[in-house]
């Protein structure tokens, strides 16, 4: 099921996919700093996913190109843009068809 921005049937195959952002390839981590979290973009995330209590912020783009800072409560990730891209399509996208 989705919960926001509406409580609506979720489709299983596409929510899948985003599920497995949770098991995504990490390119490399480190511990969450004031520091890191500014120069990552992820004191103020450009996007936010939420899987029950697991909170997920989108930062900014690395260097290089094509992989993203990610946080998960006091760790910070980089992964590919793939995801950050993926959690960014409208809700209707996930929405079982009417």
């Amino acid at each position: 099921m989705l919960t926001h921005p509406e409580i609506a049937r979720a489709r299983p195959a596409r929510v899948a996919t985003l599920l497995a952002l949770l098991h995504a390839p990490v390119r490399a981590e480190w511990p969450l700093t004031p520091t890191l979290q500014a120069q990552a973009g992820l004191a103020q995330p450009v996007r936010a996913l939420w899987f029950d209590k697991l909170e997920i912020r989108f930062g900014g783009p690395s260097t290089p190109p094509g992989q993203r800072y990610v946080q998960v409560g006091e760790r910070v990730y980089l992964v590919d843009d793939f995801w950050f891209d993926l959690a960014g399509l409208p809700a209707t996208h996930f929405r079982e068809a009417e």
